[in-house]
């Protein structure tokens, strides 16, 4: 299935660009060993081909499979202020942990232009999928649904990353069709609605196991909240979340166990990217998020994240068990794999002031050497103790401070913490939940910098927020300016109808 990822990937990129090619009757010779669009939309099995296609775009396979992948998490929370670069990586030379990415700088185009690759492959599958002949209405409706899921996915993270962005909902027909002009957020966001919405209604609650991974119904629907979260249409978020409640997922006993590999796709998954490690046609299928240890460091925990760690206790004072889990620091029971018995201080020294992520931190023998241990590892994009926080979010500004409460400590008592009272205000509820809940439980899974633009950027500003967390380049940050990053200068170059975010 995999090699097959990589193969129809080249196959749909490829000849949905030949459709632009000239048609010249006198050279209409027909090659029987060569692929085209008119031969390939023949069954269910090439759609499945083109939709498997896109999903491989998910993982941003670069540089050979080894560290793109890893690049686009990492890019994604060193932007925040509870992770700090080591200043060798390419992110922190890229600028982006110090709100200094150019328009020239690698990184700013690769995003651009992966997401555009999904959209377009997901394109390709919605305008042909319904004219594959033997195909029922269910099924070509289910795969519709699912490339409007992945092209609503695509229009989201460029939307957070850019907002300004190029909407794109069909294959373009012409070359001139390929430079479109910008679309406003809020048209964007419409869009995006509408692919959700349509995803949510025709898509599957689940696979048989060989197809986990694919978007479902409760995909869709707790993206669709999401959507709505960060528009502050409260009600209509808290109704997709709830949906999503009443879905059958449910919190894991062992958060760790949800980063090592060896609960993938569990009760608490909503949405994974799946990754295996595996090599085919002489390339890695790897997540490459780099572990820290030693003195390969690619990010690690803030002193404001370690602060609130200790600080999350069980009844009896001790740190929880999502502290254990998340992070390693200097204490008897905090430990890793690459420990091998010796303890925190014997591997790094007794500097308390020491702390690494130990989320997909872990050694997986049958793949990689212990640097690559978390090549193999499905990175989650979805699960549902976000869900859970996001609906008690939605609650409490709406003025229910008591419910709310109730889902953060669904999570607060997985997680092993003390509960937090019941009869706490709303401002206090939803404090707790921006600056304690949601940084505590999501670390390191790469939405706390676009939480702190959508709470932040029009109630005092982004850098006060971060600030206030003593993050690492706050001072470095431009309100109004680095809540998005500028348009790659290549788009700029090529299509004339872009224009480049203000302030850049």
């Amino acid at each position: 299935m995999r090699l097959k990822q990589y193969i129809v990937f080249l196959a749909v990129i490829i000849l949905g660009f030949s459709m632009t090619a000239c048609d010249k009757d006198f050279l209409d010779l027909t090659n029987p060993n060569q692929m085209t669009v008119e031969s390939f939309w023949r069954n269910a099995e090439d759609v499945e081909s083109a939709l498997t296609g896109t999903y491989a775009l998910l993982q941003h396979q670069w540089w050979g499979g080894y560290w793109a992948p890893g690049e686009m998490f990492m890019t994604m929370e060193v932007m925040s202020d509870l992770t700090q670069a080591e200043i060798f990586y390419p992110i922190g030379e890229g600028g982006h942990d110090s709100y200094n990415a150019s328009s020239t700088e690698y990184t700013t185009y690769y995003f651009w232009q992966e997401n555009y690759k999904m959209i377009f492959a997901a394109n390709q599958v919605i305008e042909n999928a319904p004219t594959v002949e033997g195909l029922t209405e269910a099924e070509v409706l289910a795969f519709v649904a699912e490339a409007r899921f992945l092209r609503a996915y695509g229009h989201f993270q460029l939307l957070q990353l850019y907002g300004n962005i190029v909407v794109v909902t069909e294959v373009p027909p012409t070359p001139d069709d390929f430079y479109k002009e910008q679309s406003t957020p809020e048209q964007a966001y419409q869009q995006i609605e509408e692919d959700l919405q349509f995803a949510k209604i025709n898509l599957p609650d689940g696979y048989a196991e060989a197809w986990l991974g694919r978007a479902t119904k409760g995909a869709a629907a707790a993206y669709l909240g999401k959507v709505y979260l960060f528009q502050e249409k409260w009600a209509q978020a808290e109704t997709e979340f709830r949906a999503v409640a009443g879905m059958g997922y449910s919190l894991v006993n062992d958060v760790h166990s949800l980063f090592t590999g060896l609960n993938e796709h569990s009760s608490e998954s909503i949405f994974e990217i799946n990754f295996t490690a595996t090599r085919p046609a002489d390339r890695i299928e790897s997540q490459s998020l780099v572990p820290n240890f030693n003195d390969w460091r690619g990010l690690w925990p803030s002193d404001h994240l370690k602060t609130m760690f200790i600080a999350d206790t069980t009844a009896a004072g001790e740190p929880s068990a999502r502290t254990f889990a998340s992070v390693i620091f200097n204490h008897p029971d905090s430990d890793v794999w690459y420990f091998e018995g010796k303890t925190f201080a014997d591997y790094y020294g007794g500097d308390d002031s020491n702390i690494y992520y130990k989320k997909y931190a872990f050694y997986d023998p049958e793949n990689d050497p212990y640097w690559y241990a978390s090549v193999g590892t499905n990175f989650i994009m979805m699960r549902y103790a976000d869900v859970l926080l996001m609906l008690a979010e939605a609650l409490v500004e709406q003025g229910n401070a008591g419910e709310a409460a109730q889902y953060v400590n669904q999570v607060r008592i997985r997680a092993g913490a003390v509960p937090i009272n019941g009869a706490m205000s709303a401002a206090d509820v939803l404090h707790h939940i921006r600056e304690v809940e949601r940084p505590l439980e999501l670390c390191n899974e790469t939405s706390r910098f676009f939480d702190l633009v959508r709470w932040y950027k029009n109630d005092g500003g982004v850098m006060a927020a971060l600030q206030a967390n003593d993050a690492p380049n706050w001072n470095q940050f431009n309100d109004g300016v680095d809540e998005i990053w500028p348009l790659p200068d290549a788009e700029i170059k090529a299509n004339p109808n872009v224009m480049q975010n203000p302030g850049y």
